[in-house]
């Protein structure tokens, strides 16, 4: 920042009345700018001490800092105060480790330059974990009462400490299987809870015996006291996981019983799925591989299983929240590591115009929550290692659809959904009106974005390495089953390597067996998906129930201008809605009531929202209507000049008589060799982008390709630079708020 400092003197006389003292800057701009003031703090070598019988802080300069953020911010308060309209706030955190942080109303800023800002150097870690000292730790013995429960080859490697005065005792089981305690070190990073099997594959449910239990794998290493043994699994549907407390096992016979009154989707017919997919949690047995912990929530010991790096610090997860955000705005919070909270790491309420830059957020429950409010921005952020959700962004009111703007940009996410692991996204959107731009989701057992609500926009992005553990999901999701629900827009997003690690045969039979890039669930209406790139892997491109878009059974939607390489059928319009049952019909029309689409600021946002009176003139469920609830065909789509390498769209039986309702022109089906990709390898090298000579062009007169150039947060467009020729720039033509192109 360019800046000067003013004279000693004068800052003195600007500021004696408060007893505040600062480092004043102002811009050395002609124009005259608000005063910032620039606070320091180093947790290491400053002071939060007070002087005499008032609170007065020291002064300040780099070399005289305060030691606590909250310090610092009390005197910027104070300063403030006195002069409301006078200064912005720049408090500067120096390397070290700083508790958990708490702004609210009195902290704010304003807008114009006189926003709060709080900044990192690097190094700057804000946590509510708890350390863990190396030298704490204590080498496991042969004589310990556990020993005999580890496995012989990880003794070795091995330590224990005492926790049980950090975290709570009582819930330890329900909190380790819920993933709201996390155990990270410094050497090998986030730590798994001690798991069977632990090399990532999955074990079938045998036998049932009875209402809740089943026959267990033979191998399975099992004590015979069950205390805090716990189940995870996809036991009837593979889209739902679930986590239940197994209640006694009877070793003679290798049988099982488990806790599923308070479960959803485990019992199906009265008992246990034969064959359904399932792991073991919580036993010292299990601790077979480095990177796993275990808790003995009778003692308080934690057993780490260290890699080969050897023991180091870890810390354990204590705060509920590291940064806690509630009721500001104008504040900007950038530079810094915030990790380890056992609920939200970083929670943002009720807050507007502020910004999370240039983090790294890790290690927590779930990572980043922005509820309510308006503006809040999320970019440039590392978000990992989370038992559920990484970045949750919901504001705007359904009512009225004013919008909640929120941002997530230029992120790069990854292993979340590491315990909790369906619905668990990378980016969950809610409420009006807002976005995902430039990021890169990947490495998780199922969704990358999970969608819900009005008007919002996910472009840019690049999603791989999803829909590891699931089918029948998608990168992208959105199931409202709300009509009123509408205009989301997908636009230039970049999908691959979707599901490529869990065989199809692995699929339970209740469930379907695909996996989609965009898969907009049980009505969806007026979506826009334009200008995006499919490409399925290579051992998965013979099925023929993966789609890169799948519309089950929606109205008003736009899929056009994709690109679709190794899907036999890219797009596919389904019947969803023609054979949903009166429940769902009902749930349907129910879900109206606070939204009167025949009234602004729906009726004028969505006009199409009145053609659902004159149902009766389309193929329904029985002679009814909206007025007498049932199902409701698909009508309207258009699918239209998207580019198919060896594949087609494909329709649903039932929805064929309703042919006259859709356009379908100017699909193309092309081979790898007539598409004219720039790259000669680009099922190798991933860089698909098309020459200026491709027959693309000639086929479909104005195809706007995706440009990748532009895809993903700037370390994956650096990168693609690096690896791919220069693709052919064709312009990019604009997509409008409404989603048209």
């Amino acid at each position: 920042m360019l800046a000067r400092l003013v004279s000693v003197a004068c800052l003195w006389h600007l500021l004696a009345s408060n007893g505040a003292v600062g480092e004043v800057v102002t811009s050395s701009q002609s124009a005259p700018a608000p005063l910032r003031m620039v606070y320091y703090v180093n947790p290491n070598t400053g002071s939060d001490s007070p002087r005499g019988d008032t609170w007065i802080p020291p002064v300040q300069s780099p070399t005289i800092p305060f030691r606590t953020i909250g310090a610092a911010l009390t005197s910027a308060r104070e300063f403030r105060s006195a002069r409301p309209h006078s200064s912005g706030v720049t408090i500067r955190a120096a390397a070290g480790t700083y508790p958990p942080l708490v702004l609210g109303p009195r902290d704010s800023g304003a807008p114009n330059g006189s926003e709060v800002r709080i900044e990192g150097e690097p190094g700057a870690v804000i946590t509510g974990g708890v350390t863990l000292p190396a030298g704490e730790f204590q080498t496991l013995l042969p004589t310990d009462p556990i020993a005999s429960r580890i496995p012989q080859a990880s003794h070795a490697s091995t330590r224990w400490i005492n926790i049980s005065g950090l975290v709570s005792m009582e819930s330890s089981g329900a909190s380790t299987v819920s993933g709201a305690l996390s155990i990270s070190c410094s050497t090998a990073g986030a730590l798994t809870l001690a798991t069977w099997p632990s090399n990532g594959s999955w074990a079938d449910v045998g036998t049932p015996v009875g209402a809740s239990g089943f026959v267990y794998p033979q191998d399975a290493p099992l004590p015979t006291n069950p205390r805090n043994l716990w189940l995870t699994g996809f036991f009837v549907f593979d889209w739902f996981d679930s986590r239940i407390p197994v209640t006694s096992v009877v070793p003679s016979n290798r049988t099982l019983f488990a806790s599923t009154t308070a479960a959803t989707y485990v019992n199906k017919n009265g008992h246990f799925n034969a064959d359904a997919r399932f792991r073991f949690l919580n036993m010292p047995e299990f601790m077979d591989r480095s990177g796993m912990f275990w808790l003995d929530g009778e003692t308080g010991l934690l057993y780490v299983n260290f890699d080969s790096a050897g023991v180091s610090d870890c810390t354990v997860t204590a705060a509920s929240t590291a940064l806690n955000i509630s009721g500001a705005s104008d504040i900007s919070i950038s530079g810094f590591t915030i990790e380890s909270a056992q609920d939200r790491v970083v929670y943002i309420s009720s807050s507007s115009r502020v910004s999370l830059d240039n983090c790294t957020v890790q290690y927590g429950l779930t990572g980043v929550e922005v509820s309510g409010g308006m503006q809040v921005t999320v970019s440039s952020v590392v978000a990992r290692f989370f038992g559920s959700t990484a970045i949750t962004i919901n504001g705007g009111a359904r009512d009225t659809l004013a919008p909640g703007l929120h941002v997530v940009t230029n992120c790069t996410i990854h292993d979340y959904g590491r315990v909790q692991r369906c619905y668990r996204p990378g980016i969950k959107i809610l409420g009006v009106e807002n976005s995902a731009s430039n990021n890169e989701i990947f490495n998780a057992p199922h969704q990358g974005i999970l969608v819900g609500g009005n008007n919002h926009r996910i472009a840019y992005n690049v999603f791989h390495d999803l829909l590891l553990d699931s089918f029948d999901s998608g990168a992208i999701y959105k199931s409202d089953r709300d009509w009123t629900a509408r205009g989301l827009v997908m636009d230039s997003n970049f999908f691959y390597n979707l599901g490529s690690t869990l065989p199809s045969d692995r699929c339970n039979p209740h469930t379907s067996c695909c996996r989609h890039a965009i898969y907009m669930d049980a009505t969806e209406h007026e979506f826009t998906a334009t200008r995006n790139l499919f490409i399925q892997p290579p051992q998965l491109q013979s099925s023929v129930c993966n789609f890169g878009v799948f519309d089950n059974g929606g109205r008003n939607n736009l899929v056009s201008q994709n690109l679709c390489v190794g899907y036999p059928n890219c797009v596919r319009i389904n019947d969803y809605n023609l054979h949903s049952t009166p429940e769902f019909s009902f749930q349907m029309v129910r879900n109206f009531g606070p939204y009167h689409y025949r009234s602004p600021p729906y009726s004028t946002r969505y006009p199409s929202l009145a053609l659902l009176d004159a149902n009766v003139s389309l193929p329904l469920m029985g002679n009814c209507s909206v007025r007498e609830p049932c199902g409701a065909a698909p009508w309207h789509d258009e699918v239209s000049k998207n580019v198919i390498i060896n594949g087609t769209v494909e329709v649903a039986q039932d929805v064929v008589p309703l042919a006259a309702h859709f356009n379908m022109t100017e699909n193309v089906n092309v081979s790898m060799s007539d598409a004219g990709f720039v790259s000669t390898n680009p099922s190798v090298d991933n860089c698909w982008g098309l020459r200026a000579d491709s027959q693309v062009f000639k086929l479909i007169p104005g195809f706007q390709q995706i440009r990748l150039d532009l895809v993903g947060p700037p370390n994956f467009r650096i990168a693609y630079a690096a690896r791919c020729v220069t693709q052919s720039r064709q312009p990019v033509q604009a997509v409008d708020d409404k989603g048209s192109l």
